[in-house]
């Protein structure tokens, strides 16, 4: 891939990675009432899922922004998506809310 492709590549990948976090919530938002049964929790505790949600995504791109400054953009977005991979795929696996807010 040359670097005019790539560069034209980020020019469309970026952005719609930086639209995944509302896509992911708009797909959540419905299911927080069947979350706080399933949990035994209140619905407030799950509403606050979507703050914790919303943290970790402004956290993250503050550290893999300056992350990206020093390993490249390349690899800091792979690492990012790693990371975002292993969390969700624990997500499924959590049985507590305490756990789902990790």
């Amino acid at each position: 891939m040359s670097k005019e492709q790539y560069l034209k590549f980020l020019l469309i990948f970026c952005p719609v990675l930086n639209l995944l976090c509302g896509v992911f919530i708009d797909l959540y938002a419905p299911s927080l009432v069947d979350l706080s049964h399933y949990m035994s929790t209140t619905i407030s505790m799950s509403q606050n899922t979507i703050t914790a949600t919303v943290l970790g995504y402004a956290l993250g791109q503050l550290f893999f922004g300056i992350l990206s400054q020093k390993i490249g953009n390349r690899n800091s977005v792979i690492m990012g998506l790693c990371i975002f991979s292993i969390f969700s795929a624990g997500a499924i696996f959590s049985h507590s809310i305490i756990l789902l807010f990790i």
